[in-house]
């Protein structure tokens, strides 16, 4: 521990912990200043990330980070680095799902197989090195089953050779991939459905293509939750592919007319 003790107090700066409380409400020093609070950094991160500060910054979840909603994770376990129970880079608001027993809980971000000199490089940090910065996620089409898709997470323009091996710890503590991969038949039935209405006002199957590519370009901007973010990724995807293929994805079905009563 001695090594990743050095390494942690070089990135966070080890200072006086005595303005910092973890409580449900934000007390006020002497001074009439508002102290540290777990309710504090959950409003914070609300209003500073504007229209994304309603979303788990981990998974994309919707979630209203309040005082009373959302959890309060600390990135770094403080059963394990208790130096770093109150530092304000080792708290990380996220949802339920990414701090549950499922996910993340009690894991530590640094794989055991990975300790010793530079471990450090091994995991994104999420104040000092975003994952967001070095990574891009694709869809992966199965090779045996047919619309068999998941979502990966691959090393972006923006990494280095350390990316992938940050990617795997991330993955690791929480499940990213998968959880993300399970949207994905929720998201085509989705598409279905708008063009079910598009076919039902009277879409022809020669202007189609068309059609269909201005619905999944107007989903390709989703970025409202974790569902519209996946669809985002999903339909930028699927504008990479052929008209051909399109069609043959989502195809032109003639609308079923209600039998004619007798």
């Amino acid at each position: 521990m001695g090594l990743l003790s050095t390494s942690l107090a070089q990135i966070f700066p080890l200072r006086s912990f005595s303005y910092l409380r973890i409580g449900s409400k934000s007390p006020k020093s002497p001074s009439g200043k508002e102290l540290f609070s777990s309710a504090l950094l959950r409003r914070k991160f609300r209003e500073l990330n504007g229209e994304f500060g309603r979303v788990c910054p981990v998974c994309a979840r919707d979630v209203y980070f309040s005082e009373w909603e959302g959890d309060v994770d600390h990135y770094f376990p403080k059963s394990a680095h208790p130096a770093l129970t109150f530092h304000p880079y080792n708290l990380l608001p996220t949802c339920a799902d990414c701090n549950g027993p499922k996910n993340k809980f009690f894991k530590d971000p640094i794989d055991r197989k990975d300790v010793g000199a530079g471990e450090l490089r091994t995991v994104f940090l999420p104040y000092l090195r975003a994952a967001s910065q070095e990574v891009e996620l694709d869809v992966v089409e199965s090779p045996d089953v047919e619309l068999d898709l998941k979502i990966a997470i691959n090393p972006g323009p923006g990494g280095d050779r350390w990316t992938r091996k940050r990617i795997e710890n991330m993955d690791r503590l929480y499940n990213l991939s998968s959880r993300w991969s399970g949207i994905l038949e929720g998201t085509y039935e989705d598409i279905e459905t708008e063009g079910r209405q598009k076919r039902a006002e009277g879409v022809t199957p020669e202007e189609w293509p068309v059609v269909l590519r201005e619905i999944l370009s107007a989903a390709a901007k989703s970025t409202g939750g974790r569902s519209d973010f996946i669809k985002g990724v999903y339909c930028s995807w699927l504008l990479e592919r052929s008209d051909a293929k399109l069609v043959e994805i989502f195809p032109y079905q003639t609308l079923s007319l209600p039998p004619e009563e007798a």
